[in-house]
């Protein structure tokens, strides 16, 4: 059988580490589900109560307000008692409220999505919104981070039987998140955080026990309080023993920890001084806590909160809310007073046929497989039944399996030079499995609900790591159909829309960028109505600057950008010169091919798969001047730039090395050993780095050009510099000019008042233009070029007149009379 680390064709992910151990599947694309609205009949029921059970209580910063939950609602009321009001109600369960550490806003946890998820509103309930958005996994608790844009949680991977060990984890309220406390040794929780105002020391519980039980004696040690130092990283215990120690609450100066500790048959709230560790039991009067539970618990006693006198705390205790006195444990109720509504749904009723025809089996026992392994005999409903085995294990229907390679037909072999079919007989599997890559690249079978579910979870992983996007690899080739090419296919789509609303229901600011190496009409239907990717690469843009650069002739670049199709206005090209793979040539026709590789490639060792296997200098033979006009064009096209690394100093490949990696070998950081990419043997590398005279890391590295006001790279960095000054570069319109002389590219980029003459002179020698920029009159102009050649142009002026020197590039800002006082970049 196929092994598992093959690659997954269709999505490759923007992430160095893909060898991580990931979880199962478990995400889907979630479905509307809306509490208050459930469809079903339901009345409301109203009552009035002084009296609560298990209510977890905050105090807020100034000490005038506790905010509480009671029956899955949350209300606030005087810190010295009175009327309560609700501040968050309804049909979904909110509980264990929190307040931030300016008192602005309140955090709490919710199920309104249809899952548990952290929440945060204003004190007074208003601006509720969500800041987590688990559909599986359990958030139990949460409270503020010491910056209060953060949220620490305890998290519960929601799948048995993880659900009964918990991590803790830092959220952002604007995204993403981290481990800051992993799941113990023992497999079993840490729950229950409490940070210090500083957010130096995080506290929390961890359950002892290095086994499952359904009976715990709560007298025993099962949980201790611990303590991690958020800038170093050093975990101590600061309270344990007999009966436990649960609930950490810190106070607001960090010098006091309030906890409950089961004594006897009571639950007793104790109080410990951070520095001596000096404990004393305060309070008795409390309630049970859970610590007996076999389970991880959101709270093993509700939550309770300091006062900021350091001195007093809230909390609850046999139905009522009290003032604890952690010096003389004196203890004061807190009166409130609830006038609640809440609503009732009728349950759901479902008529049963209690005598059916014909039955589904779900009880299946005392399984019994032949020896042959293609036969099932068990039990069922008092009967034997037998049933045929399907071939292999359940992940074969991951991949996509014939007995024949004879089906698809119509679909072209994309590496020619290894492959003969797009299918690959495996003997152990005994079928042909399908590849539209190379052979030990399987592609996956997306008509299988698992697979989308697998990749969403893999995606899921490396997106709550903090990764911006995802390349989405030789996406036109998802899903099979017979009959078709196999390319661009509806079902295709299909799953790319599934992806891209799973991680817009949970994540911000994160995109997907699409690989087709197609032509400009069949890609822009991978950026849909804007729900599918947000970006894509042009490929047949690419070869044709080096075309136009080596036939001396603007035609290739404006014929192929005027069939160029409007995408959405939330998408964006993605445009290169060069990548990790061949400068691909299967965009072009083959006349075409033959004289790129003339010209690119006269030694055949450069050639593979339709392509070039070179770095841009290389193809450039290191002229500096073309190599500044190729970015010159790359970064005033329309687009995103997209720079491969090295090039911007103007690094070598090595035609020696097989396969692609003549182009991929170490970044060349300096001239120290292994070019400053890593301290590693030599021989240990993975690829070596380049060595030769004129490219070697010896000459060309970073650290020498950084110092050159006149390198490649300082060069570079100017040009990204005037390319910021205007969003017309990334955003604005293209308007193609049409000079006389073809030998002369020149182009205007508008957006707003802004208006961008690019010029660019694609011969080996200067040439004379004349540019027609349209009645302008209420424009001027301003040079941002690279100083080389002469370009003049005036104030109101309709026509340029110039001559322009050999392989060189201008940019010319014409803005509006209102906008001439701006300062603009130097020349560059």
């Amino acid at each position: 059988m196929l092994k598992q680390s093959l690659r997954l064709t269709g999505l490759v992910f923007c992430a160095a580490a893909l060898g991580v151990a990931l979880p199962q599947p478990v995400l889907s694309a979630p479905t509307a589900w809306d509490i208050a609205n459930t469809g079903q009949p339901y009345r409301d029921v109203s009552f009035t109560t002084t009296e609560g059970t298990w209510m977890s209580v905050d105090v807020s910063p100034d000490g005038k307000t506790l905010v509480f939950d009671l029956l899955g609602d949350i209300y606030s009321v005087p810190a010295t008692g009175g009327d309560a009001k609700l501040i968050q109600g309804g049909p979904a369960m909110q509980r264990t409220p929190n307040f931030s550490s300016d008192g602005r806003h309140l955090l709490f946890i919710s199920d309104a999505s249809g899952a548990e998820n952290v929440w945060m509103c204003d004190p007074d309930g208003t601006n509720a919104h969500q800041i987590t958005h688990e559909t599986q996994n359990l958030i139990m608790a949460a409270v503020w981070g010491p910056d209060d844009d953060t949220v620490v949680t305890d998290f519960i991977d929601g799948r048995y039987p993880r659900r009964f060990a918990s991590d803790i984890r830092i959220f952002d309220v604007s995204g993403g998140s981290r481990v800051v406390v992993p799941t113990p040794a023992n497999k079993r929780d840490v729950a229950e955080p409490a940070l210090t105002r500083d957010g130096r020391y995080l506290y929390y519980t961890e359950r002892l026990a290095h086994s499952f039980g359904i009976y715990i004696d709560g007298t025993h040690i099962n949980y201790a309080i611990k303590r991690r130092d958020m800038q170093t990283g050093a975990v101590d215990e600061v309270a344990s023993g007999w009966g436990s120690a649960m609930t950490p609450q810190v106070s607001p100066d960090g010098k006091r920890l309030a906890f409950v500790r089961r004594v006897l048959d009571k639950t007793v709230l104790f109080n410990e001084e951070v520095a001596t560790s000096a404990q004393r039991a305060v309070y008795d009067d409390l309630d049970r806590d859970l610590q007996a539970s076999y389970e991880a618990q959101a709270n093993y006693y509700p939550h309770f909160g300091w006062f900021p006198d350091n001195r007093h705390v809230a909390i609850w205790g046999k139905g009522k809310l009290y003032n604890v006195d952690m010096d003389s444990g004196a203890a004061v109720e807190i009166p409130f007073r609830v006038q609640a509504t809440h609503r009732i749904t009728e349950p759901l009723r479902i008529q049963h046929d209690m005598a059916p025809a014909k039955v589904t089996v779900r009880a299946i026992r005392n399984l019994a497989p032949a020896p042959d392994e293609k036969t099932l005999v068990f039990s069922g409903v008092g009967y034997l039944w037998r049933k045929t085995l399907p071939a292999g294990s359940p992940e074969r229907d991951f991949y996509v399996w014939s007995d024949t390679d004879q089906k698809y037909l119509g679909t072209r072999v994309i590496f020619v030079d290894t492959e003969s079919s797009n299918w690959t007989w495996d003997p152990v599997a005994k079928a042909h499995y399908w590849h539209r890559f190379f052979s030990h690249q399987p592609d996956l079978n997306f008509d299988n609900p698992e697979v989308l579910n697998a990749v969403l979870q893999i995606m899921r992983f490396w997106l709550d790591m903090g990764v911006d996007g995802f390349r989405l690899d030789a996406i036109p080739y998802l899903v099979e159909r017979e009959g078709t090419n196999n390319e661009n296919l509806r079902e295709t789509h299909e799953v790319i829309k599934q992806l891209r609303a799973a991680i817009d229901a949970h994540y911000k600011n994160r995109f997907l960028l699409a690989e087709a190496n197609q032509w400009p009409e069949d890609v822009r239907e991978y950026f849909g109505d804007g729900d599918e990717c947000h970006m894509a690469y042009h490929f047949p843009l690419m070869p044709r600057i080096y075309m136009s650069i080596a036939q001396e002739d603007r035609f290739p670049i404006t014929e192929i950008m005027q069939q160029t199709p409007d995408i959405p206005d939330s998408c964006q090209w993605a445009i290169f010169l060069r990548n990790h793979d061949e400068l691909t040539l299967e965009m072009v026709t083959s006349k075409e091919r033959d004289y790129m590789y003339l010209t690119y490639a006269s030694d055949v060792r450069a050639r593979i798969n339709l392509g070039i296997r070179r770095r841009l200098s290389p193809l450039m033979e290191n002229d500096h001047d073309r190599i500044k006009l190729m970015n010159s064009l790359l970064l005033s096209m329309p687009g995103s730039p997209i720079l491969y690394y090295g090039d911007e100093i103007g690094m070598g490949d090595n035609v020696f090395i097989g396969d692609r990696n003549g182009v991929r070998t170490p970044m060349q950081w300096s001239p120290d050993r292994n070019a400053g990419f890593s301290r590693a043997d030599p021989q240990r590398l993975y690829l070596p780095p380049i060595m030769d005279p004129i490219y070697g890391y010896q000459s060309t590295n970073v650290e020498a050009q950084i110092r050159d006001p006149s390198s490649l790279l300082s060069w570079t960095k100017r040009m990204l510099a005037v390319r910021k000054t205007s969003q017309a570069f990334g955003r604005g319109l293209r308007r193609f000019l049409k000079p006389g002389n073809r030998k002369i590219l020149a182009y205007l980029r508008e957006y707003g008042d802004d208006s961008i003459l690019c010029v660019a002179n694609l011969s080996r020698s200067a040439q004379p233009v004349e540019l027609n920029l349209g009645a302008k009159p209420d424009r001027g102009s301003v040079a941002a070029d690279k100083g080389l050649g002469h370009l003049h142009a005036a104030l109101g002026a309709v026509e340029v007149v110039a001559e322009l020197g050999e392989r060189v590039g201008h940019v010319v800002l014409l803005v509006s009379r209102s906008r001439m006082g701006t300062r603009y970049p130097p020349r560059c």
